[in-house]
């Protein structure tokens, strides 16, 4: 299904098939970069498998979604995390021992500019924002990488964690705040109201 709606001509299709190749083409790089930022960007055939077995799964049911769903981000992207979960299953492993020290080092470079710290090679600098976001809660970390990795709305990531949108902007205002405070990225921080930008507004 997935490979029919993917590929060829879309003469020889039907609306139902075409509402299927237009739905596809606006998510599937967002789906793409979700789930390799939950797996990793070293393992992009994985990641390959993963993205096929969400839209499987997400097109056996697609009239019953479009029908339920005003922003179809918000059954897709939970599909998604349940592939991942699925996936790191089946390999006898939990998400987090699989992919802590990497989560960390993709979530180092995404919250650098949101604590007003510049993003370079420097290898001090990020060990020490990697020891400052491991002070953290799980579920701050959690916030964090959905929303500054792998670039999910507040709503979008409000429905994986379970929790409302003003949780979320709460819970990452609190975590950006201890990072933004933390005596472990002092030395590196630029003047105030550099080195961020509006997706922590």
């Amino acid at each position: 299904m997935t490979e029919h709606v993917r590929d060829g001509d879309t003469e020889d299709r039907s609306p139902a098939e075409l509402a299927m190749r237009d739905c596809y083409d606006a998510y599937k790089w967002r789906i793409w970069r979700f789930v390799v930022s939950q797996l990793g960007a070293a393992r992009k055939q994985d990641a390959e498998d993963v993205c096929q077995d969400t839209w499987a799964t997400f097109f056996s049911k697609f009239e019953e979604h479009v029908a339920t769903y005003d922003d179809l981000a918000m059954v897709l992207f939970p599909i998604a995390h349940c592939r991942i979960v699925d996936h790191w299953r089946k390999r006898g492993r939990t998400r987090e021992a699989a992919a802590a020290s990497e989560d960390l080092e993709a979530l180092a470079h995404g919250v650098a500019p949101q604590c007003g710290i510049l993003v370079d090679d420097s290898t001090s600098r990020s060990v020490d924002l990697k020891r400052a976001l491991a002070d953290l809660t799980e579920r701050q970390r959690q916030a964090l990488h959905f929303h500054h990795v792998a670039r999910l709305t507040m709503n979008e990531t409000a429905r994986l964690m379970g929790i409302s949108p003003n949780t979320v902007k709460k819970t990452l205002g609190v975590a950006l705040t201890k990072l933004r405070a933390s005596p472990k990225l002092e030395s590196y921080q630029l003047p105030l109201g550099r080195g961020r930008h509006a997706r922590d507004k």
